[in-house]
């Protein structure tokens, strides 16, 4: 997904810890008139659904009715899925509608979305991040309220070491 020059720990380790909620802002947005249908995958990020299909070979259950309750993303957003505590919180490569049960976050202009698309996705991420899970077993969820709570080291602004090209699925 992305190939991007990642810093050293040691650069890491002198970064501000920041809280979530500083860096992403929970958004709920109706669906747009026009927004495509959108999968969020643990191995693509959020993209449109036929397209899932097509790069995957998996089949996708359409929703036909209700799409009223959608929720709109735009390309760049981040989202805390169902599955979060397992793989991570997805990048919004593409722009549609997602179901109401998943989060959408927008960052804020300190989040640096090479090093964000990476390090929410990174196994030591996901052991903290485990930490604000609620539930038992697959049950689990994340709610933009325990993950605002949670640390995150964050580049300083106008870092010259995090820098990438990125790639789209």
């Amino acid at each position: 997904m992305t190939t991007a020059a990642l810093p050293e720990i040691s650069e890491i380790s002198n970064w501000p810890l920041k809280r979530a909620r500083f860096l992403f802002k929970e958004r709920r947005e109706n669906v747009h008139l026009n927004d495509i249908p959108l999968s969020a995958t643990q191995n693509y990020g959020v993209i449109w659904q036929d397209r899932y299909q097509k790069i995957s070979g998996n089949r996708v259950t359409v929703a036909l009715s209700g799409l009223d309750n959608l929720q709109h993303v735009c390309r760049g957003d981040f989202v805390i899925s169902l599955r979060t505590f397992q793989g991570g919180i997805e990048y919004a490569y593409d722009e549609g509608c997602i179901s109401p049960a998943y989060t959408v976050l927008v960052s804020t202009e300190e989040v640096h979305h090479p090093y964000f698309r990476y390090a929410l996705k990174s196994s030591i991420f996901l052991s903290v991040l485990r930490t604000a899970a609620r539930g038992i077993r697959d049950g689990k969820s994340i709610n933009y309220r325990d993950f605002a709570d949670l640390l995150i080291p964050a580049p300083p602004l106008g870092s010259t070491k995090v820098s990438g090209r990125t790639s789209r699925p």
